[in-house]
């Protein structure tokens, strides 16, 4: 069964210098997307081979649209000439989508499953000595999800599936930290702890 799919996104950002040191930074996107489903399939009430006496055929047709704005909002500050702090604000966005078996019998809320939003906290920071011998960054950042989407196996119509439907919510938290170091122009050493 084919699957049509039409996006189109707006989207700009800019930065403004506060101080010499501290920067703002927001951004706003406009996102539009477009599904459609078309074709057909079958039911099968008896055995794996089709029999089109006892076999159902119907189509497979489903058509959903969805738009929104995420912004972006963000803060850096030099410390020093070799270390950067930031911290951000972000919203995000995944359209919507539809299981496969859109027969006319089987209910929406089965059939749908909704857009899922992010919002997303982050601070870190970005330093380096001045021989560019040591490189670290580390973030600590909060993520907030609304309508999560999740996939699994499971039974659709009767028959075993790819399923894919809403969480209520999701939060991640963590800390990163990244680092590299070179002693040499022939030697490298890259770290990440999470």
């Amino acid at each position: 069964t084919p699957t049509i799919q039409t996006s189109y996104g707006i989207f700009g950002q800019a930065t403004y210098s506060l101080t010499d040191s501290l920067r703002v930074t927001g951004g706003i996107r406009y996102s539009h997307d477009e599904k459609k489903l078309t074709g057909g399939g079958t039911r099968q009430q008896q055995g794996a081979i089709y029999d089109p006496q006892t076999d159902i055929e119907f189509p497979s047709r489903a058509h959903r649209s969805w738009s929104r704005t995420t912004w972006r909002a963000g803060l850096d500050y030099d410390l020093d000439t070799r270390t950067l702090l930031y911290a951000t604000v972000s919203t995000g966005y995944k359209a919507g989508s539809f299981n496969d078996g859109a027969d006319g019998i089987t209910p929406d809320e089965q059939i749908y499953y909704k857009p899922e939003m992010l919002t997303s906290y982050e601070v870190g920071f970005k330093t380096r000595t001045a021989d560019n011998k040591l490189r670290l960054q580390g973030s600590a950042f909060y993520y907030d999800y609304k309508d999560l989407q999740l996939s699994f196996i499971g039974t659709f119509n009767g028959i075993p599936a790819g399923i894919t439907t809403n969480a209520g919510k999701a939060r991640i938290k963590g800390i990163e930290l990244e680092g590299l170091v070179m002693p040499s122009l022939r030697n490298r050493l890259d770290f990440s702890i999470s």
